[in-house]
């Protein structure tokens, strides 16, 4: 298997991304994804890294070169080593904000109150009842204990 320089350049320019999907999946409960969800989620986290440093370059006070877009499109280009590490330890707290967006379901929420969609976020229905913080809502379980074959635990 050959790595081409493209390729190469490729995975060092999206490590904050690849960075903020892992966390982002250790951090939430979602469906298995599939390679091409998994990928396409890493160069969208890695533009909203990169997205993030850019606009923290424009604070006049802050004096940070942005070479993104030109290492990207541009091979004779030389990395910005620097840039990747400023970009990469951005990617941590953007994952746990993306983590908390996601565990918290604020996009569902905010589409419940703009009436766009109905959805709730969760993985089944029932994942979605468990988890309702509803005060007049609570579960109790029954168990018939006379019905318990020897051996069976009571939890």
């Amino acid at each position: 298997m050959d790595i081409t320089e493209f390729t190469f350049r490729l995975i060092l320019l999206f490590i904050p991304g690849i960075i903020v999907s892992m966390i982002v999946d250790s951090l939430t409960t979602h469906k298995k994804r599939e390679l091409y969800e998994i990928i396409l989620g890493s160069l969208v986290f890695g533009f909203i890294c990169y997205l993030t440093y850019y606009l923290i370059t424009l604070i006049p006070k802050i004096n940070l070169p942005f070479t993104f877009l030109d290492a990207l499109i541009d091979s004779s280009t030389d990395l910005d080593f620097f840039e990747i590490l400023i970009t990469t330890s951005l990617s941590i707290p953007i994952s746990l904000l993306f983590s908390y967006l996601i565990n918290y379901k604020i996009l569902y929420r905010f589409a419940h109150r703009m009436k766009i969609s109905y959805k709730f976020g969760d993985i089944d229905v029932w994942s979605y009842v468990m988890n309702l913080r509803n005060p007049e809502c609570e579960w109790v379980v029954v168990r018939d204990v006379g019905s318990l074959i020897e051996g069976d635990v009571l939890s």
